[in-house]
């Protein structure tokens, strides 16, 4: 069983974070404690935590806990989001869309 870390909890990120959960410790974040919540209530199995991915500092020491992290922000965070990941020397999975 992985642990995995999806930043972003809208329709794709919560989609994919109560699949994994089937199988898989998942942790779903995002800024906001009412889409959490919604989500919780669709997959009891899932654990949540509010997060503000623009916090380095916070997303960095946050994403080392986990083996993988699946980035599904909106796209307008979706590079820097990214960039923190990867400078954490973390596995990720990028989903957010960028250009």
């Amino acid at each position: 069983m992985s642990n995995i870390i999806v930043l972003g909890a809208g329709m794709v990120g919560s989609a994919m974070a109560i699949d994994m959960a089937k199988k898989h410790r998942v942790t779903l974040t995002d800024l906001s404690e009412n889409v959490l919540d919604n989500v919780k209530q669709k997959c009891s199995d899932l654990i949540t935590q509010k997060l503000d991915v623009t916090n380095r500092q916070e997303l960095q020491s946050t994403i080392k806990e986990h083996n993988l992290v699946i980035n599904a922000v909106p796209g307008f965070l979706g590079f820097e989001t990214l960039k923190a990941i990867i400078e954490a020397g973390m596995n990720v999975i990028d989903i957010a869309f960028f250009s």
